[in-house]
């Protein structure tokens, strides 16, 4: 049976995994905003990062996707405009997240 600190373990390696294989969409998505198969990849990897950072009880993790989440959401309803804006603020969201789970 895992222990915690190897569940921990392995949460911090997928999570710094998933976040390499979704540069690709964030490097698309910052080319082009408004296309919504990125903003839909990006969210499905912010928002599993989310759930799992909630469950190892780690809160600046939950708190810093649940921030990126919110905006990738208003993005995709349309409640807000991809712009150059949202798209530096979500790199940088993904970057301290980044840093937080190293």
């Amino acid at each position: 049976m895992a222990s915690m600190d190897d569940l921990l373990r392995e949460f911090v390696g997928e999570t710094l995994d998933m976040m390499e294989a979704v540069a690709a969409d964030l490097v698309a998505w910052e080319a082009s905003p408004a296309d919504r198969c990125n903003i839909d990849g990006i969210f499905r990897t912010i928002h599993t990062v989310k759930g799992s950072s909630s469950f190892f009880e780690l809160p600046r993790i939950t708190a810093a996707a649940h921030a990126a989440e919110e905006l990738l959401e208003a993005l995709r309803s349309r409640r807000a405009a991809p712009d150059q804006s949202s798209v530096s603020a979500i790199l940088h969201g993904f970057d301290h997240l980044r840093e937080l789970t190293r």
